[in-house]
Formats: structure tokens, sequence, C-alpha cells
């Protein structure tokens, strides 16, 4: 802290000189001056003196706590939905097997049956979506373990 000795240049001294007379001019609640730097210097001083600290309300901590358990159970949620969704399609896919297996040829006449010509690309339309649920289902995990 400088006690107004110290100074290396004009304009230093010239500034502390503002500073210090803003400062007086505002305890004693003096009318302003002509000088600008005192005024602007006034303003701050202003600012300091009576800062506008907003209160913690009292129940502060029960608010945060409310919000943080809202958030893990906003968390656990989105896990129930996704585990929901995939006990949904474990539902569906057995389903389907099940009428596969038991359904035989009684089954409204439904032929499950794939000519030979298109065989080959049955497979590779299986095979793709394969791969695509697995890219899905594992960035889907990527995710779901970065929030935690």
């Amino acid at each position: 802290m400088s006690n107004g000795r110290d100074f290396d240049s004009e304009r230093e001294q010239r500034e502390w000189d503002a500073q210090e007379s803003a400062l007086r001019a505002e305890r004693a609640g003096s009318v302003a001056g002509d000088d600008v730097d005192v005024a602007q210097y006034r303003v701050i001083a202003r600012a300091l003196r009576t800062p506008q600290f907003d209160a913690i309300p009292r129940d502060f901590a029960a608010e945060m706590a409310a919000r943080a358990l809202r958030d893990a159970r906003l968390a656990n949620e989105s896990f129930e939905v996704w585990l929901g969704r995939g006990l949904v399609a474990l539902l569906l896919l057995a389903g389907a097997v099940a009428l596969r297996v038991y359904g035989g040829e009684s089954s409204l006449g439904f032929s499950f049956s794939v000519p030979d010509a298109a065989a080959l690309n049955v497979q590779a339309v299986v095979g793709w979506s394969l791969a695509v649920a697995a890219c899905v289902g594992i960035s889907s995990l990527f995710a779901f373990a970065g929030k935690r």
C-alpha cells in the first residue's frame, strides 16, 4: 500500500490524489466538484461503501438438499426408462421367437420362409442391423457411464 510519497511518476501522484479526494468527499457527503476523475472515483467509493449483497435465505440448505435429491431421482428415472425400453424390446423378441417355435403352420397362414435368391440380402440386412444396434448400444452405455 502506498503512503502517498513513493510514486514513480506524476500521473500516479495525480491518480492517488483523485482517489483520496473522492474518498474524503464521499465520506463527508459534500457536493461533487468539477474534476471528472474525482467524480468517477466517488462512484466507485459509493459502490464499495454500500455493497448490495443478497442475504442467503433461511432454508437455503434444505433447498439445496431437495434439489440434489431431485437431480439424483431424475438420473435414476432415466436409467429406469432405458431399462423399461430394453425389457419391452426383449419381450417383443421373445414373443417373435415363441410365435416361430410354437406357432408352426397354424399361425394364420403367415410364412416366415425366405426365398433362396433373397437369403443373401436378408443375411446382409440382418448383419448390418445387428452392427448398428451394437454401435447404438455401446454408445448409449458410454453416454450413460459418462453422466455418472
